[in-house]
């Protein structure tokens, strides 16, 4: 016949894969709550990328940021007397709006040739 220590270590090991089972039952939650923050953060941190592209700009938006790179791009040269020049054009999406102005240039040159 089994003793009260035998049910006592039944009742122990019974309790313990019990408290096993819910140990494991939280990590899965844990788990999946992770996995879905993780998702949630990703989606919105692609729309901030998404809303900071040049195609996404409005008109208003793209004059703004075309005069500020400008200003700004001036403003780095002067302050490193011409040093680095490459990476202050080179910045973020600098190109983007030295191509531009380059179109305005040429635009501008073809219109004078034209009226000659």
């Amino acid at each position: 016949m089994l003793e009260y220590g035998d049910y006592k270590s039944l009742l122990n090991v019974i309790q313990q894969s019990n408290q096993d089972n819910t140990y494991q039952e939280l990590i899965g939650k844990e788990d999946r709550v992770l996995d879905t923050v993780n998702r949630v953060i990703n989606f919105y941190r692609d729309e901030d990328a998404k809303e900071n592209e040049f195609i996404n700009y409005t008109i208003s938006q793209a004059v703004y940021k075309f005069f500020n790179v400008w200003i700004e791009m001036f403003n780095e040269i002067m302050n490193n007397n011409g040093k680095n020049i490459i990476e202050t054009v080179t910045k973020d999406d600098r190109l983007i709006f030295i191509g531009i102005m380059c179109i305005l240039i040429s635009v501008s040159l073809y219109y004078v040739q034209i009226t000659k």
